[in-house]
Parts: structure tokens; sequence; C-alpha cells
């Protein structure tokens, strides 16, 4: 009988490290893919900025010609 608690409590023990070792591999890797999450998310967000910049250029390129089309025009007319 006192083999098979002590068996059992070191199956036990045994087992509870396991658990441990695994739940901080777990962790780990969560912090890693977080990590990972985090990067990509700023670069993302990095790219979007730069495609609004350039689009808000771009809009200011048009409506600068388009100022400076009507003026030559009128101008070319007068």
């Amino acid at each position: 009988m006192e083999t098979n608690v002590v068996d059992a409590i070191g199956t036990i023990g045994f087992g509870g490290v396991g658990i441990a070792v695994i739940a901080w591999i777990a962790y780990l890797y969560g912090k890693e893919l977080l990590k990972n999450h985090k990067e990509t998310t700023e670069r993302v967000c990095d790219s979007f900025d730069r495609a609004l910049d350039r689009r808000d250029k771009d809009i200011q390129y048009l409506v600068n010609e388009i100022r400076n089309g009507k003026s030559g025009g009128s101008n070319n007319n007068g």
C-alpha cells in the first residue's frame, strides 16, 4: 500500500511538472506570437499611413492642376 501511495504521489508530481513545462512553453510561444503580430500590425499601419499620404499628395496635385488649368484657360481666352 505504501508503495502505491509513493507511486501515486510521484506520478502526480511528475504530471504537475510536465503540465508546468507545457504551460511555460505555451506561454513563451504565445509571447513570441504576440510580438510577431505586433510587428506585423505596425508594418501594415505604416504602409497604410504612407498610402494615405500618397493619396493626399495626389489629390492636392490634381486640385492644383485643375486650378492652374482653369486659370490658364481663362487667361488664354481673355
